[in-house]
This record gives structure tokens, sequence and C-alpha cells, in this order.
């Protein structure tokens, strides 16, 4: 490491190689669609975090804390500063002059001599003097215990790093006084304990001592350094060959031995090859070969611990050795949520849905919700391109017990399923194009009320009934209920939508006077224009609410109905056809779907809006300014997307008010007008 840092190595350096950074796909970030997700897919497991994975191995009482920082504005080495300032003495004034002004390498006069002999040896280490450094830091150590209570450990850690190249013995002893200085009561703002670990943990692995490096790389993590997972990545990708991987190449099987052997060491061999997988971070070539050695040389399944063979029964399902990953899940207790998924999806293979299932039920009830989030090992083995981030195993888990509740014509049990882990998407097609009016009233008036009975799950679900109801409402005002639609939609539309029924009623009222009826069906067809979406489009296709509009995805009914092969895109190289068709839609469901009809023109409501004004225009005489302003308007707002059904306004238009001032620009132009921006 450069000594541009003052002398001081913090702990991101103590990783063997540079830690691993997610990358981000480019453009909006869709949530994952389960309904639209291809059936080989579905039946993968998902990528656990690597870090989620090594802490299940720490006990929750040996997992270390970063130490708390003194003042919330300041890092804790200029906590420290200012403590020691004021021990000095020094006025409010000076000690904030002094900690503007503060460097390590050469500290305030009036700190003692503890910070004044580190940082006289910083610069000779800064400089190049690493004797003078060496020397120096040894002259801080001899002093008295109660005089360098602050800079101990950081004396003792460079030391530590200065010895590296010339003393290995010496430099290890260094690092484990850094530990040992800790637990007598010398401060460690610096988190120097834990980078101590991963800088013996790298002299041993530079001696070929892997088991040792592992251990001290895993006490580096447990103590709450976390950086010490790509550590003990990069180890273990050494100690399984970084060679040539290609198969039949014979494995360091001395070395994998004893650490299969070891089931502490076996452990984070474990983490590693589970963290790995799922649908966005498939494994490499390289990885599933080292598995397949290491599946060789592992005790039997009987002599796994239950626990371990949890795990592993979920790294043989990811890498399709389907009789391994049933042997595995035996071994492994009977409610291990991993374990459980694996059965499910084995009997999902084995064509037995039910069982599936009730596996995967008993799975959700028992995995973590808030651990195993996407990380991948490195950018080469993730792969590149854009991608969405994927959902944790909990999250996903529940999609996939939606579709197959879908499949199975449980559509309410599917709808809950959605719903509960935020899957908008999914949910929205089951209220929009599966369940009928009836069955989704009955849903929200039940759900809302149980909400309401429950002010905890009131607070975590609310937007989304929100957004359920104004489905519905929606769905009615499509099927000209507009009564019971009022009851559904959100506070903030009412109002508009008060005023188009009213607008609408106003004109048809055949007692009225034309051109009162006609002003009023024109005000409602701006209604509709401006607010449209919100009043009767569509979640989904073709209006996609869901996006504002914006963006059409996903195409759910499309792939589901219309292209199912689409949804077994893969299966046959990834050898995951048998059993999966419960994935695919029934022939209920298809019937349910193709019974609801959608509107077959996006953004439909501008085409009503526009039909809306055009009657409008009917009850009033030609040439007239109004009539004009209808026309030209209307014929705008389809103009864009639907050109032939606007040139319907422009001719009439011309021909009805030909002497008016849009009559006669329409004509010159041979079409409608544009509206000044």
């Amino acid at each position: 490491m450069s000594p541009r840092f003052g002398g001081l190595a913090l702990v991101a350096g103590t990783a063997l190689f540079f830690p691993v950074a997610s990358s981000r796909a480019c453009g909006p970030d869709f949530p994952n669609c389960y309904l639209t997700e291809s059936v080989d897919e579905l039946a993968r497991l998902p990528t656990l975090s690597l870090e989620a994975e090594l802490l299940r191995l720490v006990p929750p009482d040996r997992r270390g804390a970063r130490p708390p920082v003194s003042n919330e504005h300041e890092k804790p080495e200029l906590a420290e500063i200012r403590e020691a300032l004021q021990a000095a003495g020094l006025n409010a004034g000076k000690i904030s002059l002094r900690i503007a002004t503060y460097s390590r390498l050469c500290p305030p006069p009036e700190l003692p001599p503890e910070f004044q002999l580190y940082g006289r040896a910083a610069r000779d280490w800064h400089d190049g003097r690493v004797e003078n450094a060496v020397a120096g830091w040894r002259r801080l150590l001899a002093l008295p215990g109660r005089e360098r209570r602050h800079r101990t450990t950081w004396a003792a850690f460079m030391l530590g790093r200065a010895l590296m190249d010339t003393d290995e013995r010496a430099a290890r002893a260094q690092f484990q006084d850094v530990r040992a200085d800790v637990r007598q009561g010398f401060t460690d703002t610096a988190d120097l304990a834990a980078a101590s670990l991963g800088w013996e943990a790298r002299l041993q692995f530079r001696r070929g001592e892997t088991a040792e490096a592992l251990r001290l790389y895993f006490e580096q993590f447990s103590s709450g350094d976390a950086t010490a997972a790509a550590s003990i990545q990069a180890v273990l990708a050494r100690a399984f060959g970084n060679g040539d991987d290609s198969p039949g190449t014979p494995a360091p099987t001395a070395e994998l031995r004893a650490i299969a052997a070891d089931r502490n060491l076996r452990a984070l061999v474990t983490a590693w090859f589970t963290a790995r997988g799922g649908p966005y971070a498939p494994w490499s070539a390289r990885a599933s070969i080292r598995f397949q050695r290491w599946i060789a040389v592992l005790p039997g399944a009987d002599a796994l611990d239950p626990g371990e063979a949890d795990r592993w029964a979920w790294a043989a399902y990811q890498n399709g050795l389907w009789e391994d990953a049933a042997r595995f899940a035996r071994r492994a207790p009977d409610d291990a949520p991993a374990s459980e998924w694996v059965r499910g999806m084995l009997s999902l293979r084995a064509g037995d849905a039910a069982i599936a299932v009730d596996h995967l039920a008993r799975a959700a009830r028992a995995f973590p919700t808030d651990a195993a989030l996407l990380s991948p090992l490195s950018a080469s083995e993730q792969g590149s391109g854009d991608h969405n981030p994927e959902d944790t195993p909990a999250s996903r888990l529940a999609g996939v017990r939606g579709v197959l509740a879908l499949q199975r014509e449980q559509y309410v049990a599917a709808l809950q399923l959605f719903l509960d882990e935020g899957h908008w998407a999914d949910a929205a097609y089951v209220a929009e194009q599966v369940l009928s009016v009836a069955e989704l009233t009955e849903f929200v008036r039940r759900d809302t009320a149980d909400l309401a009975a429950a002010p905890d799950a009131a607070n975590r679900r609310s937007a989304m009934v929100d957004d359920l109801r104004h489905l519905l409402a929606r769905r009615l005002v499509r099927n000209g209920d507009f009564r019971r639609a009022r009851e559904f939609l959100p506070a903030g539309m009412a109002g508009h939508f008060d005023d188009f029924v009213a607008a609408l009623r106003q004109g048809n009222r055949t007692e009225l006077p034309k051109r009162t009826r006609a002003e009023a069906l024109w005000q409602a067809a701006q209604i509709l224009r401006e607010y449209g979406l919100e009043i009767q489009g569509t979640e989904l296709e073709p209006d996609y609410n869901l996006w504002g509009g914006d963006f059409q995805w996903p195409e759910i009914r499309d792939v589901r109905l219309e292209r199912p092969w689409l949804r077994g895109a893969g299966m046959e190289d990834a050898g995951q056809t048998e059993g999966h068709t419960a994935f695919l839609a029934s022939a209920d469901e298809s019937r349910r779907s193709h019974g609801i009809q959608l509107p077959s023109r996006r953004f439909h409501y501008r085409q009503r809006a526009a039909e809306i004004a055009l009657l409008a225009t009917t009850l009033l005489p030609d040439n007239d300014r109004l009539t004009a302003t209808i026309l030209n308007t209307a014929g705008n707002w389809l103009a864009r997307r639907y050109p032939d059904d606007a040139e319907i306004y422009y001719k009439t238009l011309v021909f009805r008010c030909p002497d008016t001032d849009l009559g006669r620009a329409a004509a010159a132009e041979r079409w409608l007008v544009r509206p000044e921006d």
C-alpha cells in the first residue's frame, strides 16, 4: 500500500483484492415481473449474498460492530484529536482552528508526545525512510502505557506493515499485539484490530498457509469488517486453482481435502458456492467445474451437518445436479427454508405440483425476509449487460408461489401473494385481466376492512391497496358503472370524475338548449382528455397507468396467453422441461382473461374524448367559432398517433366551418392547425 496515507493503512486496504462493486442497469430499473419470466427462470433459485451467508456462520454474541463516533460531525480520528486538545486546556476557538488545519504528519504542538512521535515516524514512512519510521514507532511504544493511550494500536499496526517484507514472524507478532493492546484498553478509533487480522492473513496466504489465512479472514469478517468477504473469495479461488479449470484438470486435492475435513473451513466454502447462481448471476463454467470437484472431496451426505446439507442442496440444484440436490435435501432439517425450496422445485420436476406447493409454503414461512440480496462475486462471473435488480429470496419465493397459485386456478390466493411482497405488475394482471369485477370488488372490500382492523398491516400495504381500489374504479368506468366506480376512486381524482359525469349528463339532457348541451359535452371531452388515464385507463396494456403511460411493459397477457412458447425459452438447454408446466397458464385462466374486454388501442380514452367532442359539434351551427375550435382541438388529440382518425376532424372542419379563421387555415395547410405551444 502507498504510504501517502500518513503511515496508516485503513481498513479498506486489508482485503486481498479490490472489493467488488455491483453494476447497475442503464435507464429505468423496472421491478421483476414473475408472470413474464420464462419457465426455466422461475425454476431457478435466486442469488444469495456472500456477506449474509458468512454472517449466518457467526454466532450473534460474537458479531463485531464498528466503534461509535463520539462526535457525529467528525471522523473518529478528529474526535479523538478534539478530546486530546480539550485535555490540554485549549479554548474552543483554538481547538476549532487546530481541527480545521489538522495533519496527521504534522500534529498540533499542543498534543501529547505520543501524537508527536507518531507524526514524525509517519513522515519518515511517507518519505521512504523505513528504518527511521520503525525506530520512531518503537520509541512511542516504549512510553509508559498511560502516556500512549491513543497511538499504541497505530504504532503496533504500522510496525507490522513495515516489517512484512523483512521479518514475517515479527510482523505477525506486531499484528497480534494490536489485538492484545485493544483488549488491554488502548483506543482503536481506526478499527485496526480488524485490519490487523486481514494483514496477518495476507502474510499466511503468502506463505501458502491457506487454512490459517481463511481462519483469520473469517475472524476479521466476524469482527464487523465486511471487506474480508472479498479476501475469502480470493483465497478460495486460489485454493481451487486459478489456472486451467477445464474438465479433467487435476484439482489441488490435498489442500481441498484438508479444508473439507475441517467443519469451520468447509462452512466458508459452502457460503462461497451458495452465494452464486440465480437468474441474473448464473454459474460460470469454471465455477461449475470447481463445484463438482468439491463434491468429490466432501464427506458423504450422512457425515455432513444438517445445516451444511441444507446449503449444499441449494448449490447442487443451481448446478443441475438433481440427484445430489435430493441427497443433500434429505439430510437437511425438515424445516430448513433453503432445502424446502429445493424440495419444492424437485417435486415440480417430478410432476407433483401439490407437494411442491406445500414445500414452498413452508419455505416461505421460514425464509428470512432481509437477508441474501444479490451480491455478484465479480463482474466477469456475473457477466455484463443491463439487468433488473434481483429481489430478495423471500420476495422471489412469493412471486414463484403466486405463479403456481395462478396456474392452479387459485386466483385470489395468487393476488394476495403478489400483493404481500409488492409485485404490483403481477397483481395488476390478476386484478385487471383474470378476476371478474364482482370477485375483485369483494376482494378489495374485504382487504380494506382487514387493513383497517390491523394498523400495522395498513401502514405496510395501504399504498398498494389504494392502487388496487383505483384499478377497480377504472374497470367499473370502462364497464359504464359510474355509480359504483365513484366509491373506489382516490380522493384527488373524485372531483374531476364528478365534473366529468355531471357534464356528460347535462350534455344528454334533451330539454336543454343545444348550445348548453354542446358546451357541457365539450367540457366532458376536455376532462377526459386531461384525466382519462386516471379515470378509465388500464393499469397494464394497452395504456400502462402503471408507468403513467410513459412505458409499455410488461406485456403479461401476450406472453402468458398469446405467445406461451416465450416462457419456455432456454428450457431445453437448461434441462428443466420436466414438471414445469405448472408455471404455464391454465385453460381456465386463458378463458377468463380472453373474456375480459380490454381497449384495443393505446390511450383509448383520447379517442373517446374526441368522439364526445365530435358529438358536441353536432349540436352547434356551421361556421361557428366554437364548432371550429372543438373540431381542430379534438383532431389534434388524435393526429400524432392515429392520423387516419384525425382526418375525419380535418375534413369536417373544412367542410362545416370554411368561413372561420381555423377553417381557412386548415384548408390552406391541408391539415389541422397545430396548437400553439
